[in-house]
């Protein structure tokens, strides 16, 4: 750790995280077992005889098939409640192409996998089990297709070991191939079998059921016959390392690097969780959000910026603001070390005793991506908001916002009041202008 002092108001200490890559799964595959695969595809032949209706259910999917597979949309979608954070995941362990036991490798050549998986594991980021809880990811249809199996009754979710049932969803697709979806949450079915369901409609929330060791979606593709899909090629299909199929199962594939923000928080105190100062445990009790909005004069405020691939070389910084939109600190910090999946970057500041009460601003960019929180300090009664706004601006009140402003299309406004908000006469939001207004006390935190 560094202290600098940056003035005689206040202390800024940065706190660098080291960024994890292991890979989740590394002592057990946590895809199918022989039994549950056999499962999946034996029960979805007796759907076989319901394809033509499937096919004609969904013409439009005829103009997106240039190939005679389906094409798949990301099998995970954020819910309403988490829908004003910048992202929720990241993409932890690709498809093991290669089918000897001596060497591991997926499509980009690379070794972000482990030896036998034969899925793509999409974890939720960061704190993922508090997201988990707080039903934040949905399980989505990749494809249109027929349910053949679904099962979330195993009650395991929180074992965080390799025992147990997996809680399931297999889909038959058009063209007699399966997607299948593992380890979602105990009890959150939203189909059944024989159920035709439409791309991204939702199927579940994201758990860690079964063979499972922190919440997230393992998502496979089988051919009717079996034969694993590795779903993801490399631009240059005639030299990545994908030995399973040639073309791509994505209708818009992903990069395989995504260097942006998921999210910026608050704490009151350094937070845990996997990747964090060497903390290796994915399991419940490896996580403590220690989430903190509301703060006094004088205490410190841990601002985490959670990072979805991590790049050598790159830099990640930081602003905070004063309610007048003043700067109280800024900072950053260079990636001189290796690239990683995640990582979890926080830096602490005291808030200078004569602080004035109302909401302050963490703006980050990282990667080309800014993202923004608020938090306030002895948070206001009621706020007013008026004239005309163009910038990114939120107003945090423990009792009544109320608001004749004029939103101009470069506006981004969060309003977040105890009891009311209230909007009167002169109130205008223009097209491009975005407006998030919600009922929930100062300290609330996602």
């Amino acid at each position: 750790m560094k202290i600098y002092l940056f003035t005689a108001v206040f202390v800024f200490m940065m706190c660098t995280v080291v960024s994890q890559t292991t890979a989740p799964h590394t002592k057990f595959n946590d895809g199918p077992s022989p039994e549950e695969l056999a499962e999946i595809m034996q029960k979805s032949k007796q759907y076989y005889n319901r394809l033509p209706e499937l096919k004609a259910l969904f013409p439009q999917e005829n103009a997106l098939a240039t190939t005679a597979h389906p094409l798949f949309s990301w099998p995970l979608r954020v819910s309403a409640d988490y829908d004003g954070i910048p992202n929720y995941y990241i993409t932890q362990n690709y498809v093991d192409d290669d089918s000897s036991d001596f060497v591991v490798v997926e499509y980009n050549c690379g070794n972000r996998t482990y030896n036998g998986h034969r899925g793509t594991d999409i974890t939720l980021w960061p704190f993922t089990w508090s997201m988990m809880y707080g039903n934040y990811a949905q399980v989505v249809a990749a494809a249109p297709g027929i349910v053949s199996v679904a099962v979330d009754n195993n009650n395991n979710e929180t074992n965080c070991s390799a025992n147990g049932e997996n809680n399931r969803i297999g889909i038959l697709h058009s063209d007699s191939s399966r997607s299948i979806y593992f380890h979602i949450r105990d009890n959150s079915l939203l189909v059944k079998p024989g159920d035709i369901v439409a791309r991204g409609q939702p199927l579940a929330y994201v758990g860690s059921s079964g063979f499972s060791s922190n919440p997230h979606l393992h998502f496979e593709v089988r051919e009717s016959d079996s034969t694993v899909i590795d779903p993801w090629v490399g631009a240059n299909t005639s030299a990545d390392c994908n030995e399973f199929n040639e073309e791509t199962w994505w209708l818009n594939q992903k990069p395989y690097r995504e260097p942006q923000i998921n999210r910026i928080m608050t704490h009151s105190a350094m937070p845990e969780l996997e990747g964090f100062n060497g903390n290796i445990n994915f399991c419940l009790n490896g996580e403590s959000k220690n989430a903190q909005n509301l703060f006094l004069p004088g205490q410190t405020v841990y601002t985490g910026i959670g990072i979805h691939d991590l790049i050598n070389g790159t830099f990640i910084s930081y602003t905070m603001y004063y309610p007048n939109g003043t700067v109280l600190a800024s900072g950053g910090f260079l990636n001189t070390g290796p690239d990683s999946s995640r990582s979890y970057r926080v830096f602490s500041h005291a808030i200078p005793a004569a602080a004035p009460a109302g909401t302050y601003k963490i703006t980050a960019n990282y990667g080309g991506s800014n993202s923004v929180h608020y938090f306030t300090v002895n948070c206001v009664a009621n706020y007013t908001a008026t004239g005309t706004i163009t910038d990114i601006r939120g107003y945090i009140a423990s009792n009544t916002i109320v608001s004749n402003a004029v939103l101009a299309n470069t506006s981004n406004v969060r309003m977040q009041a105890a009891n009311n908000i209230l909007f009167t006469p002169g109130f205008t939001a223009s097209a491009g202008s975005v407006l998030k207004a919600r009922i929930r006390d100062c300290n609330y935190s996602e």
